[in-house]
């Protein structure tokens, strides 16, 4: 966001405070593009292509169904004390079955363009 020529003074502890809780909150993507001038924020070139996208640990579920083999997210998931909470990605969204929904979904917000992970 700026040049080599133009660099920011560094902020102090006093000064990020608020950049440490905005990272604690489900404000983040907000925070930063209020944190861009106007004119950085809104310029897109006017073929830009808006999208949608997933990541299949996130979203997939269906773990160990139609013959599939653990991914190191499983692996990870499933040793005690590597995630907070035990949590994984057993059901997640659970897209592996709901998949049909989520494409009705996305068809319905006019979603021209989706990258899935697999």
């Amino acid at each position: 966001f700026f040049s080599p020529t133009m660099r920011p003074p560094r902020r102090g502890p006093k000064q990020c405070h608020w950049f440490t809780v905005m990272l604690s909150g489900s404000s983040f993507l907000t925070g930063l593009i209020l944190l861009l001038p106007l004119s950085v924020a809104v310029q897109f070139p006017l073929d830009f292509k808006w999208g949608v996208s997933t990541a299949s640990y996130q979203v997939e579920g269906a773990w160990l169904e139609g013959g599939k083999s653990l991914s190191i997210w499983d692996i990870l998931a499933h040793t005690a004390g590597k995630i907070n909470n035990s949590d994984t990605g057993d059901v997640a969204c659970d897209m592996y079955h709901r998949y049909t929904e989520d494409v009705a979904l996305m068809k319905k917000l006019s979603v021209q363009h989706y990258r899935m992970s697999i």
